[in-house]
């Protein structure tokens, strides 16, 4: 009777044929790639500083407010995440692996997430035309705080505080920001009160291009949104007193 090897044999129902005609112990020691391949990337990652992503803001020039002196107060970053000190100041998202893991993105040279805002909305304040003298006092200050800063009774400051803003990219990219936006006057008094917020998914992201096509465009975006694209802003650094404080917009 010939004697059966276990090899080009069919194997049985349920029998994995990439082990067929294995010892246990060949199969104990395999190596498990769904476990390798994950952790491997994570050093990977770990190793060179993590995921980093640029952001650069480009506005356009106009220059309509030409001369109109303001100052713009040191942006604060009140994120529960970064107060909290679960993760630092540089943070601003996740990005996952194949496998769905995700490894926290930081901005690019760790700079504060905080001071990226500020100088891009330093920039746009600019190139509208605002001679914009910034102070270090913190945007979340009480205005009567702030309204000692500005110096001209006739002044008007711009307060820009952080409360959201992460994006998770995988095969998407989910996208939350929050900006509380404020115009205080020299006497102490609120001229704006506004709330610029986003929660959006943006499809077709799968490759790291495209992910960070979309990053920096839904960043331009909320820079917009809250200076050049928001009137009630516009009209308040200008010097008018605009209708009574909105939310959401």
């Amino acid at each position: 009777m010939p004697v059966l090897t276990g090899v080009g044999r069919v194997p049985r129902a349920g029998v994995d044929p990439s082990v067929h005609g294995a010892t246990r112990a060949d199969i104990a020691t395999r190596p498990n790639l769904a476990v390798i391949v994950p952790l491997a990337l994570g050093a990977l990652l770990a190793g060179c500083g993590g995921p980093e992503l640029r952001f650069d803001y480009d506005p356009v020039w106009t220059r309509q407010y030409a001369d109109r002196a303001i100052v713009l107060f040191a942006v604060d970053d009140l994120r529960a995440a970064v107060t909290s000190r679960q993760e630092p100041p540089d943070w601003v998202g996740f990005e996952r692996s194949g496998f769905g893991i995700p490894y926290p993105v930081r901005t690019a040279g760790a700079e504060p997430f905080a001071s990226q805002v500020e100088n891009d909305l330093l920039l746009e304040l600019r190139s509208l035309g605002f001679r914009v003298r910034p102070s270090p006092v913190p945007a979340a200050e009480d205005p009567g705080r702030l309204s000692r800063e500005l110096g001209d009774p006739a002044g008007r400051g711009l307060a820009v505080t952080i409360r959201a803003w992460q994006t998770d990219a995988y095969r998407s990219v989910d996208v939350v920001y929050r900006f509380d936006v404020r115009v205080i006057d020299a006497e102490g008094g609120v001229v704006v009160n506004d709330v610029v917020q986003l929660e959006d998914t943006v499809r077709g992201t799968w490759s790291r291009e495209r992910y960070e096509d979309a990053v920096q465009r839904v960043y331009a975006g909320a820079i917009r949104r809250v200076v050049r694209e928001n009137g009630r802003v516009m009209a308040g650094l200008a010097g008018a007193d605009p209708a009574s404080p909105s939310e959401g917009h």
